[in-house]
């Protein structure tokens, strides 16, 4: 009987045997399906290599934990080996000692028993290991896939948004032929001041009428007419971007064409809803051209005429930006529009500490010197 049972046990340890063979083949095609992998993704885009770094680690990862495997599964034939000898073992020691150890061989038999049972689920705990390897291959195989695609999707987006900014520029260059070229090539709004100012508002707008090339109301209502077929045409948002503008000629028209939008009361609070402001107080700040510079900041008076604009201006630094602006520059149109700026803010007693702190006042008194 006990020759019987040392036979199945023997056959049982042959079958896994058998099966540890088949997982180490497995391991040594899942391998081999890595270092495919591997060569398929050095051959991929240069976009995307921030994506091999990954891909690379994680196969380091993972070579590293079948590489364990691989080993845990070489210490199990070696742990099957000795136990075989062991039953060798155990069955010529049952034969010599049949009648006097029957009882110690059971116990015996049982471990070995209870051992094997545990080399098999150690066994079957490594192949479901190997299988969650290649689910998890799998998924990244497809998640690179789904990059790639995206990527792809993302450049071509990219590249139609290019087009498309390149063919409203051209639209807009061709439209903005209409726009005035000369000095006051847009118009200019009378500053706002409050009650108590309103001499010195009058003297101030008086002023500046002498320094403009007298305009006949046909001529503005012509101008105003052209300014708003742009923008119905062109529409605020593309005008706005284009202030953006690689080319010189389409951002000096944008900004024209905004500086009379801000003219009109009901113009003033779209173009600052759609990053108008933001985009005049950037030209400002960092525009070296001195029309652009001077039609950003009479756009920016115009604007300022609005109580809510002068505080949103003043909160985003405009103040300090045209300060800065008037000491960049010597031409005298250009102070003309910063110091108009600065004017309609001062007509907000609430700003006049922050004007001060911001040295516009100080660039006030500057410009008038």
């Amino acid at each position: 009987m006990y020759e019987e049972k040392i036979a199945d046990l023997i056959k049982q340890v042959e079958y896994e045997n058998v099966r540890s063979i088949s997982a180490e083949d497995e391991i040594e095609r899942m391998k081999k399906q890595i270092t495919d992998l591997q060569v398929l993704l050095q051959q991929n885009q240069v976009e995307i290599s921030r994506y091999h770094e990954a891909l690379a680690d994680t196969t380091k990862m993972y070579e590293e934990r079948i590489e364990a495997l691989n080993q845990q599964l070489k210490d199990e034939r070696a742990y099957t080996v000795r136990t075989e000898e062991e039953l060798n073992s155990t069955k010529k020691l049952l034969r010599e000692y049949q009648s006097s150890f029957e009882i110690n061989a059971e116990k015996e038999i049982d471990e070995l028993r209870t051992r094997l049972q545990e080399a098999c689920q150690l066994h079957e705990t490594t192949v479901n290991e190997l299988r969650l390897l290649s689910v998890e291959y799998k998924n990244l195989e497809s998640e690179k896939t789904t990059v790639e695609n995206e990527l792809h999707a993302m450049r071509k987006a990219l590249r139609v948004e290019g087009r498309r900014r390149k063919e409203a520029e051209t639209e807009l260059h061709n439209i903005m032929k209409g726009v005035p070229e000369s000095e006051d090539g847009f118009e200019e709004k009378t500053p706002y001041m409050n009650e108590s100012m309103n001499k010195a508002a009058s003297a101030l707008c008086n002023q500046q009428t002498l320094h403009k090339p007298n305009r006949s109301r046909e001529t503005i209502l012509s101008q105003r007419n052209t300014i708003t077929k742009i923008c119905e045409e062109v529409g605020l948002e593309k005008i706005l971007s284009l202030l953006e503008s690689g080319d010189l000629d389409v951002q000096i028209h944008a900004v024209k064409v905004v500086a009379n939008l801000a003219a009109e009361d009901a113009n003033q609070e779209k173009i600052v809803q759609e990053g108008g402001l933001d985009a005049l107080l950037m030209l400002v700040e960092s525009s070296q051209d001195t029309t652009i510079l001077r039609v950003a900041s009479g756009a920016i008076a115009n604007l300022a005429m609005n109580e809510a604009n002068q505080v949103l201006i003043t909160n985003k630094g405009g103040a300090q930006l045209l300060a800065n602006a008037a000491s960049k520059t010597d031409d005298p149109q250009t102070l003309r529009m910063i110091a108009g700026a600065i004017a309609n803010l001062c007509g907000n007693e609430k700003l006049h500490v922050i004007l001060k702190e911001d040295g516009a006042i100080k660039a006030l008194l500057g410009m008038t010197r």
